[in-house]
């Protein structure tokens, strides 16, 4: 799964990160979602723009239009989740997160998100990330065709048996920090009927780590060497 496209060679989620991922053969590209102030779904992992394009600007009180103005290095805007299916459609597979902040209170976020899966018949495509099981179960009450992803901080990953007590069966994806990647983590989760991932894997020794454990998959910021390795 390319982490946020290819941040090493472009602007993260950047549809010039996504085009040089797909072209070097990942199997997902990563969207996360923070809602705008007029509730569009805008692709950022961050909600202030300071680190990103370097503007005091919190996405979650500013309106599409005012956002759209912004450049990022190669000349593109913010963009919206819709002009990324729109662009690849069913070509490529999905894996989008869930990202909370106060506009979004009411599921708003979740509602959109499934709502335009729905409308651009991309259930097959697309696994449902979160850190959050509430915006996960919410999302699944709306929708239980769409896979489903756990994204476990660093404190969870830490103590993933306990974490794992509490997660629902609906959830069929558990994703740990690399900095807690063990077999027994791995053979924890399978134990569960669960696929096991981790974030993120770049280095060949850390994707020579991946195979040894037998980790199901994985978050990178370098797809080449993700996809030489493989083959």
């Amino acid at each position: 799964m390319s982490h946020r496209g290819s941040p090493l060679t472009f602007p993260e989620h950047s549809f010039a990160g996504y085009d040089d991922a797909i072209v070097k053969g990942t199997y997902f590209i990563e969207q996360d979602l923070i809602l705008s102030k007029d509730n569009k779904l805008v692709v950022s992992h961050d909600d202030n723009l300071m680190r990103i394009l370097g503007v005091n600007r919190n996405i979650s009180d500013s309106n599409y239009l005012q956002l759209s103005n912004y450049r990022f290095t190669n000349g593109e805007q913010l963009h919206l989740l819709n002009d990324v299916f729109e662009r690849y459609s069913n070509a490529i597979n999905y894996v989008i997160e869930t990202k909370f902040n106060q506009t979004n209170s009411f599921h708003t976020m979740e509602r959109e998100l499934i709502a335009l899966i729905e409308k651009h018949r991309l259930e097959k495509n697309v696994i449902l990330q979160s850190y959050s099981i509430d915006s996960l179960n919410f999302m699944y009450e709306k929708s239980k065709k769409i896979p489903q992803m756990l994204i476990l901080d660093e404190a969870k990953s830490n103590k993933l048996q306990e974490a794992l007590v509490n997660v629902p069966e609906h959830i069929q994806i558990i994703t740990i920090s690399s900095n807690y990647l063990t077999p027994t983590a791995v053979k924890l989760i399978h134990d569960t009927g669960r696929l096991a991932m981790t974030y993120n894997l770049d280095s060949y020794d850390q994707l020579n780590y991946g195979t040894q454990v037998k980790i199901d998959g994985f978050f990178t910021n370098d797809t080449k060497k993700a996809y030489d390795k493989k083959n």
